[in-house]
């Protein structure tokens, strides 16, 4: 079935990357295509809690992100989200960059 959420919405998307927290009940997309033409991709962040069902833009740590890409491979590797490579179709260029990325919300709770 389909899953009711709220808050700001990804736009529609393919060759993304998702990484799901199962401690946390969290989501974090990254990237992708946004539309049929396969040009238009982005390095846009979104964060999906399950506790309220609810999206939010997130705002990464050290606010450098990623070129934007598609088809990036995500993980979640000892609480970090790490994403690797990428394709560029406007550049054409193959990445083979490595990032981790982290919300300034788990970092304020790090600090506690």
């Amino acid at each position: 079935k389909k899953i009711k959420t709220t808050g700001i919405i990804p736009p529609p998307a393919c060759n993304h990357t998702a990484v799901w927290r199962h401690e946390m009940k969290t989501m974090l997309t990254f990237g992708g295509e946004n539309s049929r033409s396969a040009v238009e991709i982005n390095n846009k962040v979104f964060l999906f809690k399950k506790s309220n069902m609810e999206w939010s833009e997130a705002r990464v740590k050290g606010k450098i992100l990623p070129e934007a890409r598609k088809g990036a491979r995500g993980v979640l590797y000892r609480e970090k989200k790490v994403i690797f490579g990428g394709y560029s179709p406007e550049s054409t260029m193959l990445f083979n960059d490595l990032w981790e990325l982290k919300e300034e919300e788990e970092e304020k709770n790090e600090e506690k």
